[in-house]
């Protein structure tokens, strides 16, 4: 008889994976969760992204985990036109269900999981929340419809969770990405120098922006592989408002940012959580050195001349009569993780053993290759096909955001040991010369990356916009 195990138990793996670097803990544990946004805009989950990009190729699906769901665990937390989300109470997740047979199906669900999984062959595992796909008896699906009643509006009880007809019904199983003390999000950026005469794209638009030029490029100091500088540049970005930093309390309420308007709040929080800027701004910046060189790689594929070849080989491209219906199948590739993954996989083996700068190279090289040909035959029109993808995907990178979650230690070695198996790190061992680390974990997670087929259009002269704004703000400061 197979054994059916309770979500309470069932979902921790226990296997560990070798962790470089570190002589007092060389153990993590591979429990990855997918990204969860902010409770706010939970509703809304987009299941495209960056996340859509990397897709791990298998033989075959992975089974879904066999598991009970029990009412009384689960808390209402929202939904949306399809999908309503619940938080585990006792535990660190969240589960996603389905609405009506119209909304997410389980190649969905799948689909999801599997991205997540490729993403982890270009960003560190710990940085990457992988889903689950549970199979939970449809029997205690409707059981849960009941309960929700109560707690849903009125508008939207007659939309009822989707069972089917079979009899048992498939739940993605999240991880809760704001089950901590406190939260920070920010956006690093592009982390790229793409004219050697000014700074990075952000600190123009920065200037541009406010009118004036800051003391230091944010950006370049972020990225800049040093984990000093790149605290101090979160520090300085919190009190200037930089990065589009945004502060979550512990239940997933959004305090905002550290403005004259909002600041209150996080000030409260942190003297509640007895953390000051600077300390909040070392574990940050040492729990974000892992995701920011791949991340720049990334980005180095939409950089410098990129943006204005990007729509000119659109434009070829849907003059070519072997291409078809050219933006109905960029859009279905940007949802399309075999797709993507023909289009990227080999190129982002090749950028591997190569700088950034040469990466850039090479994307315009390729570029005008295509561009001075008077005649596309069928292998052009695929090379400028996945070309487009992998701009689509460095443009992705420059808005990518990173979620920060900070929590206290307990008492209890059982609460300390669900913390690793979260992705969690200890201050102390990240910071192991600041005694004031003690008893403080910290996470990082890469969330907030999406595909944008206007994305072409949109940012085809946006580097040379940005240097011309930029060179009169200079010259009137």
């Amino acid at each position: 008889m197979r054994r059916v195990l309770s979500l309470r138990h069932a979902f921790w793996p226990t296997r560990k994976l070798p962790l470089p670097g570190s002589e007092g803990q060389k153990q993590i544990l591979k429990t990855l969760e997918a990204d969860v946004w902010p409770v706010l805009a939970i509703s809304i989950l987009s299941l495209s992204g960056l996340s859509a990009l990397l897709y791990a190729r298998r033989s075959k699906e992975e089974p879904a985990i066999k598991a009970r769901l029990f009412s009384r665990d689960l808390e209402y937390l929202c939904e949306g036109g399809s999908n309503l989300l619940c938080r585990a109470k006792p535990d660190a997740y969240i589960l996603h269900f389905k609405k009506d047979a119209s909304g997410l199906t389980h190649n969905d669900f799948d689909r999801q999981r599997r991205m997540q999984q490729f993403l982890c062959k270009v960003f560190p595992q710990l940085c990457i929340s992988i889903p689950k796909i549970l199979s939970i008896p449809a029997s205690d699906i409707r059981t849960l419809d009941a309960h929700l009643l109560a707690a849903r509006s009125k508008a939207v009880r007659k939309q009822r969770l989707d069972i089917g007809s079979d009899i048992r019904v498939q739940v993605l199983q999240k991880e809760d990405l704001f089950n901590a003390c406190l939260s920070l999000e920010i956006c690093p950026g592009c982390g790229l120098q793409e004219d050697e005469k000014m700074p990075s794209r952000n600190s123009m638009a920065y200037a541009v922006s406010h009118g004036h030029r800051m003391a230091g490029d944010l950006n370049l100091q972020l990225f800049s592989g040093a984990a000093v500088e790149c605290s101090a540049a979160i520090a300085a970005a919190l009190e200037a408002h930089y990065f589009h930093a945004q502060f979550f309390a512990g239940d997933g309420a959004y305090l905002g940012a550290m403005d004259a308007k909002r600041g209150h709040g996080v000030q409260d929080a942190l003297q509640g959580a007895d953390l000051s800027i600077p300390q909040l701004s070392q574990m940050a910046g040492r729990a974000l050195q892992p995701i920011l060189p791949p991340l720049r790689r990334l980005q180095a594929m939409a950089c410098g001349d990129s943006e204005k070849y990007a729509p000119q080989l659109l434009q070829k491209l849907q003059e070519a009569p072997e291409a078809g219906s050219v933006l109905d199948e960029l859009k279905d590739a940007v949802g399309n993780p075999e797709r993507l993954e023909m289009a990227l996989g080999k190129e982002l083996q090749r950028a591997r053993g190569a700088t950034d700068a040469a990466v850039v190279e090479q994307q315009e090289r390729e570029a005008l290759k295509l561009l001075s040909l008077s005649k596309w035959k069928a292998r052009q029109v695929e090379e400028a096909k996945c070309w487009l993808l992998r701009f689509l995907v460095g443009r992705a990178a420059f808005q990518a955001k990173v979620l920060f979650n900070f929590m206290q230690e307990s008492r209890h070695e059982r609460t300390n040991q669900s913390l690793a198996e979260q992705r969690f790190l200890r201050a102390s061992e990240l910071l192991p010369d600041e005694g004031w680390t003690t008893g403080w974990w910290v996470r990082a997670t890469l969330v907030g990356m999406e595909l944008n087929i206007d994305e072409i259009e949109r940012s085809s002269s946006e580097l040379e916009t940005l240097i011309a704004h930029y060179t009169e703000v200079a010259s009137a400061s």
